[in-house]
Parts: C-alpha cells; structure tokens; sequence
C-alpha cells in the first residue's frame, strides 16, 4: 500500500517578458516558486501545471527529505529540490493518470546549449515513475493543453525516463541527464518536466528534479557558468597546465589548449 503523503498543492500558471540567457535553479524556495496559497511572487519565473485525470490534493511541493522517510536534496538544504507524487491525482484506479509539469522560464535555444538537471525516486519503489522532459519553442509560452495527456507547445522530447513504467527503470540515485540542443535557430523556449504515469492502480510514486541547468555555449567560458569573466582564469591556467581540453578554452580553433591560446583568451577578456 502506497503510504499517505498529502502536502499543500503549490500550482499555478504565471509568465516573465524577456529569456534568459541561463537557467540555474536549485530549489531552495519551492514554496515561493508557485503563485498560489500564501505565495504572492513567483521565483525566477518558473511555471506549473496540474492536469491529472482526477486531479489530487497535491501538485509541485518542497522536497521531503530523508529524516522525514524519503531522501535529501542532491545538494543544498536537505529539503530544496522539487517534488511531485502519487497525490497528483485523486485516487488510484486504472483509469487515473498523473499529469503534472515543472516549466522553466524562458530561454535562449541557441546552438550548443547545454540542458542538465538531476532526478531519482525513492529506493526500492514497487510503483514505477515516469518523466519525460519535453521542449517548447514557442518563446513564453506554457500551454501545455487541457487534459492529462496533452502536451500543448511542448511536442520535443528531450528524455523519456522509463517510458514502459519497469520497476527499478527510474534512478533511485540522484542521476544527471544532460543534453545539447542544436538545430533551433535561436528561437527562445522553455524546458517542461512532465511528471507522467498512466494506470495509476499500479504506477506512480514519487520523484525529485534538482539542479536545474540551461547554459548557453560561450567561448571562453571554460568554468561553465554562463558568462565569461574573471572566475574563467584559473580553469583556463590549469588546462594549459594539465594539458587538458575544453572547446570553450580552444580560443583560435586548433582543438588543442596551449600557450597560442592564451593572447586570445586575454584579448576577449578585456574586450579588445
């Protein structure tokens, strides 16, 4: 029997003007993210959505941590990742089916962009979850259609994690997923965590996303946070030093990192 796990749903839709170049959400504030009950302002302009088929009690909650019976963040506070369960819906039957989505804020897709996030489900779990990480191209855009098996504006499937519901087929550690985006022309979008489980008598439990990440490629960014700056020196130095490679770090384009790169590294640093 699935044990009782009712938390305040968190759920509501809400839009920002503008992408965002990166995207870097840990999660701390799950309670702030959501417009909804006790929350006035939005964080980072995330979104949600809850379209289960019933829907249930509980939507995108805090994460509930491992003093409490499940499992700590994969970094940060114990509680600070996001998380979504079997309460989605409203009771267990065949016919029931989880439909809730995590929504991203808008974001550059230009060339070479980097997604990753981390998830898992709790160890051992006899009913198997699903998530299928989908994109949008559709600048801000959160339409994700009306019923639970709707995707809206989010038709590109980025990961489909244990599509055919295994048990034992979701990470029960937290795992990183990453992937390139390429081919989208620049167009702006957002990034849907889509947390699906059809015949929910026997599927669906409970999941962590954490340690969101959508960085754009950028030359000369060789500490991978987004913008080329100051911090970008040290990693620089020690590739030249440890004879390593980074694409970022490769300034004049000969798919090596040596000393030829360094006046160009320099010149791009100071704008010249």
């Amino acid at each position: 029997m699935k044990p009782n796990l009712i938390t305040a749903a968190m759920v509501g839709f809400f839009f920002v003007a503008g992408a965002s170049a990166q995207v870097n959400e840990g999660f701390e504030n799950v309670f702030g993210m959501f417009a909804g009950e006790g929350n006035s302002e939005p964080v980072a302009g995330w979104a949600g959505a809850l379209q289960s088929f019933d829907f249930g009690p509980t939507g995108i909650m805090p994460g509930v941590d491992e003093a409490c019976g499940f499992f700590d963040a994969q970094e940060g506070p114990s509680y600070s990742y996001a998380a979504m369960n079997y309460h989605n819906v409203k009771s267990f039957s065949v016919g029931d089916t989880t439909s809730t989505w995590l929504i991203s804020p808008e974001v550059s897709l230009e060339d070479r962009t980097m997604v990753s996030f981390y998830t898992r489900t709790i160890e051992a779990s006899q009913f198997p979850d699903r998530l299928v990480v989908r994109l949008s191209t559709s600048g801000d855009s959160t339409d994700v259609g009306k019923f639970a098996g709707d995707v809206g504006d989010f038709k590109t499937i980025l990961f489909d994690i244990n599509p055919t519901h295994q048990v034992g087929g979701f990470p029960e550690i937290w795992t990183k997923f990453e992937v390139e985006l390429n081919g989208f022309g620049g167009s702006t979008g957002r990034i849907g965590f889509h947390y699906f489980n059809e015949f929910m008598n026997v599927n669906g439990h409970y999941v962590g996303i954490d340690t969101v990440s959508v960085i754009p490629f950028l030359i000369g960014d060789v500490n991978c946070d987004g913008v080329f700056d100051l911090l970008d020196i040290q990693p620089f130095v020690d590739l030249l030093a440890s004879g390593g490679f980074s694409e970022k770090a490769d300034m004049n384009g000969d798919r090596v990192v040596t000393l030829a790169d360094v006046d160009p590294f320099v010149d791009a640093l100071l704008g010249v």
